[in-house]
């Protein structure tokens, strides 16, 4: 019942009708059956309906080989579909108080996840290993610094901003961001001139992303 029902839903119609071939054969069949019992003795008629029914085991068994091969075919492609979209994800913290320069790449440097090893912390850059759609955050924090713009950049392009202006109070900031990447395309964070803080036991700057679909 199950394997009618796959043919059923790979062929995108009701379940029913993929038994119209078979429920029209044992029509036909009991048609011949009955003709036949008007024509011929009692033995000839047991001998002609046996006949039938095995010619209807060979045809269920017929369908039911290209049934089973097309589940397997099925379950095939479906197992290349989420081979394909692998999971991709990452966070990374910025572990140490720093001084950037403008336009400077912030390197997060602290991996705390990072599956499909999409983020290189050495550069600070996402590259895409598979295309699809994915969703960016970034967040910046300081005290001390001066006004300071952080931007998530897409090949070179700025998609969403944030900015922090403690004036002498610990100040955060950030923004999200859903992008669709091809393959290779590269994801970043720029920033201004100023200060960043983080540390091994506070993780207020960092860096995340992951492949939504």
């Amino acid at each position: 019942m199950h394997s009618f029902y796959l043919v059923a839903k790979m062929e995108n119609i009701p379940f029913y009708l993929a038994l119209v071939p078979l429920y029209g054969a044992v029509l036909l069949n009991a048609e011949s059956v009955i003709e036949d019992e008007r024509a011929c003795s009692r033995f000839e008629f047991d001998h002609k309906l046996l006949e039938n029914f095995v010619r209807l085991e060979n045809s269920f068994k017929i369908v039911k080989n290209s049934l089973d091969a097309l589940e397997e075919r099925v379950n095939n492609l479906d197992g290349g579909r989420r081979s394909e979209k692998k999971a991709v994800a990452f966070t990374a913290a910025l572990n140490r108080e720093v001084q950037v320069g403008d336009g400077d790449t912030l390197t997060f440097n602290k991996i705390l996840n990072n599956a499909g090893n999409g983020y290189n912390s050495d550069t600070g850059i996402f590259t895409a290993p598979i295309a699809g759609t994915y969703i960016f955050a970034f967040h910046i924090e300081h005290w001390e610094t001066k006004e300071l713009t952080a931007e998530l950049m897409l090949d070179n392009t700025m998609q969403v901003s944030a900015v922090v202006y403690p004036g002498g109070k610990s100040t955060q900031s950030g923004n999200t961001a859903v992008i669709g990447l091809q393959m290779g395309q590269t994801v970043w964070v720029k920033a201004s001139e100023g200060q960043l803080y983080g540390s091994e036991t506070f993780h207020g700057t960092t860096f995340s992303g992951a492949l939504l679909y």
